[in-house]
This record gives C-alpha cells, structure tokens and sequence, in this order.
C-alpha cells in the first residue's frame, strides 16, 4: 500500500508544480486562466499534503518533490513556450489536459492496485480523483471555447 501512496504523492505534488508553472507561462496572456491554475495548483497541493499525512499514519516517510517524468514534463513547458508564444494558451491547456489525464488513470490504477487501505486514505484518493475529473472537464471547456 505504502508504494502506492507514496508515488501517487509524488505524482500530486508533480500536479500543484505545473499548474503554477503554466499559470506563469500564462499570466500576461490569460490572467483569468492563469488565476484558474494558481487555484488548481493550490488545491492539489492540500490533496498532497493529505496523501503525506495518510503516508505518515501508517508508518511511512513523507514525500517530498515530484517525479522525474513530471520535472521533464514543466521543462519540455519552457522550451515549448519559446516556440509557440502566440498559441501559448492553447499549448498550455493542451498538456495541463494531458497530465491531468495521466494523474486520473495513475489514481484509478493505484485505487484498483491497493488490496488494503483505510478510509480516509480512500477518501483522500477519491476526492483527488474528483478533482482530477473536474479538472478536466473545465480544462476541456476551455480548450473547445478558443
């Protein structure tokens, strides 16, 4: 259970970094949007906080930083914002819908793969899994209105 825990954590923390990285990419763009992804960013790092704490109640350090996929994925946002600077807002919901698609099926996997937990660790990765899907869907709204 606890190597769940913990690279689900990692790949939390993974997603409050890149929303802040694009709503910084974004700001003088969509200051609305990036406002959005500061949000984002700020709620998914409380649901970080709480997958460290359920971590920390079964005898488990807490995790710090992200994975190296998610360094490589706020990198690769740099260098495609060098390039694409007037389709910036659209190369940004593009891979912010991508890697909350990645984080939706790592939290279904690991819900799927965990054979014991508590119920508030369920809780935590269902309401993680929540967001994730609401996420999405105004990321996806969004993406359709440009």
């Amino acid at each position: 259970m606890s190597v769940e825990l913990e690279e689900l954590t990692k790949y939390t923390e993974d997603s409050a970094r890149g929303f802040a990285k694009v709503a910084e990419l974004i700001e003088e763009q969509d200051a609305a949007l990036a406002k959005f992804f500061r949000s984002q960013s700020r709620t998914r790092s409380l649901l970080a906080e709480q997958l460290n704490e359920r971590l920390q109640c079964i005898g488990q350090e807490e995790q710090e930083g992200g994975t190296v996929l998610g360094a490589v994925h706020r990198k690769f946002l740099d260098v495609q914002d060098a390039f694409t600077r007037s389709d910036n807002v659209k190369s940004v919901i593009d891979e912010a819908i991508r890697g909350e698609e990645m984080l939706r099926d790592f939290v279904v996997d690991a819900m799927n793969n965990l054979k014991v937990t508590d119920g508030e660790s369920e809780r935590v990765m269902n309401n993680l899994k929540a967001h994730a899907d609401e996420s999405l869907s105004m990321l996806n709204s969004k993406r359709s209105a440009l």
